[in-house]
């Protein structure tokens, strides 16, 4: 692999409604030396549009949750589709009944 883009949204509130988000870029170093410096640019535009495009679909994916009551989506996504599967099964409810969703809330570290 050339190139691996982690992403990852901590809510910043009680509902979720907004987030930080948190990126990860690693790349292997190409065998010729200026290479990565010439690509860098592209780069950082593939990764700044990842992000935009990636926030455009959870602001809408939000939006239909809302307007539905409920989550609908059909996921076919592998990676989404196991990790749905894992917070149904291991995930705590953050206001018990209310909703019925299942989340894992991060905690600050504390010093």
């Amino acid at each position: 692999m050339v190139m691996d883009l982690r992403i990852a949204y901590v809510p910043l509130d009680a509902e979720q409604r907004t987030n930080r988000t948190f990126g990860l870029l690693s790349i292997r170093r190409p065998k010729l030396p200026l290479v990565l410096d010439a690509a860098w640019p592209l780069l950082v535009w593939f990764t700044e549009r990842i992000f935009k495009e990636d926030r455009w679909i959870v602001e809408r994916e939000q939006e239909a949750h809302d307007r539905q009551g409920a989550d609908h989506n059909h996921e076919v996504f592998p990676v989404i589709v196991d990790l749905r599967a894992l917070l149904m099964e291991q995930g705590v409810p953050h206001r018990s009944g209310i909703d019925g969703r299942r989340v894992h809330f991060i905690q600050p570290l504390q010093d």
